[in-house]
């Protein structure tokens, strides 16, 4: 039987007069037949992905802002029988809402034991509020002279007349992060990815309250005054990201966990306003700074900083629909801690003296009460991938 070198040599239409010929002779199409094997079997290096959100984050928690009560005698006095709360007293902004995610990576050598991944996210801002009117109805606070509840009249019979409107905005929540994956060990159906990289977040509220009236008093009667107080409060997060990424295949299907650990500072900024404009009948009109909840005693811009750990955990199942073109479902779970949100730097205590025209004298208070509270935002995803 002839050797197999020389019966392709003689398929191939040559007359090997050695054995060392015939091998030379099959040389190229063995070859050629190498690399377009591992052409084929070469996994994609790259990958691009679009999300869709649907979560929400941790509610904002606010005081009594705006009251009510049954006569003249309680028109929404704090504690005593009849007062209704209208708006305030509870944790607003934790109704659903939309967002994306983009994600690009690329894996740095053929064999995918080394790649770098870039994501970044944007959670739609949510608002709460509405407008107060109706004798009587009124904004509470606690009297720092006396320590005993009180209110500013916004609507009541034969004193004054008009509406508070609230505008409690909550958002928008971002943040976007840079990893290199590593891996760590695999099999044929699973692989497990340590990443190493950076993280960075960004959040902002902010509560406002605007006062529209007319004095029906008969000594200042069609005066107009315009009441405004308005907090903000944001929040930028900078830190070292840490995780570990898990995934398990078969066939078509996929399945994969991935838990970051990112540790940094969060750099907190509250900004205070307060401003009463006076408008006599005939007369321009006279501004004062100063509102009720925001007086000389806490206007002005508070910056802190503060060491957070932020946790992130996600799960997802993910279908191949074609070769380069994959979806998945997932969910996410974030934790942030040491946010300053608006709401919670509102001092209901405040000293009548210093209201406009302040006269000086008693508590500097309302105060800057920079606190801190837990953010967490959680979120279904909708992911589609192409991978190249």
């Amino acid at each position: 039987m002839l050797p197999a070198c020389i019966l392709a040599a003689l398929a191939l239409g040559q007359a090997p007069t050695t054995l060392a010929q015939a091998a030379q002779a099959l040389e190229p199409a063995r070859s050629s037949t190498v690399v377009e094997a591992m052409q084929q079997e070469r996994p994609e290096r790259c990958w691009l992905a679009g999300e869709y959100l649907l979560g929400c984050i941790r509610g904002g928690n606010l005081p009594p802002l705006v009251t009510t009560g049954p006569s003249a005698a309680n028109p929404g006095i704090l504690g005593q029988p009849g007062t209704v709360v209208l708006f305030g007293d509870e944790r607003v902004g934790e109704d659903v809402r939309s967002g994306f995610r983009l994600a690009w990576g690329k894996w740095l050598d053929e064999c995918r034991t080394c790649g770098i991944e870039a994501r970044f996210f944007w959670l739609a801002p949510r608002s709460d509020g509405g407008t107060f009117t109706g004798s009587p109805t009124s904004r509470p606070f606690i009297d720092g002279n006396t320590d005993r509840p009180a209110v500013e009249l916004v609507d009541l019979d034969g004193v004054i007349g008009g509406g508070v409107s609230v505008d409690a905005d909550s958002g928008p929540l971002l943040g976007a992060d840079l990893d290199c994956r590593k891996l760590l060990c695999c099999g044929c159906n699973y692989r497990v990815d340590w990443l190493t990289g950076y993280r960075f977040l960004y959040f902002k509220d902010k509560v406002e309250i605007t006062e529209n009236l007319v004095s029906e008093d008969p000594q200042s009667v069609g005066t107009t005054f315009r009441v405004n107080d308005r907090f903000e409060a944001s929040n930028c997060f900078n830190g070292l990201n840490l995780g570990i990424s898990a995934s398990r295949w078969s066939n078509q299907w996929a399945a994969d966990c991935t838990a970051r650990l990112a540790l940094g500072c969060v750099h907190r900024e509250i900004v205070i306003n307060g401003s009463t404009v006076a408008t006599p009948p005939g007369a321009p009109p006279l501004f004062s700074q100063g509102g009720l909840l925001a007086l000389q005693s806490n206007i002005g811009r508070h910056d802190s900083a503060a060491f957070a750990i932020v946790p992130e955990f996600g799960v997802g199942l993910s279908c191949q629909l074609t070769q380069r073109l994959h979806t998945r479902v997932g969910y996410t779970l974030l934790l942030w801690p040491n946010v300053a949100r608006a709401g919670d730097q509102i001092d209901l205590v405040v000293n009548p003296n210093l209201i406009p025209p302040p006269i000086g004298g008693g508590p500097s208070r309302p105060m800057v009460l920079e606190q801190s509270d837990l953010l967490w935002m959680h979120a279904l995803s909708l992911r589609l991938e192409l991978r190249y």
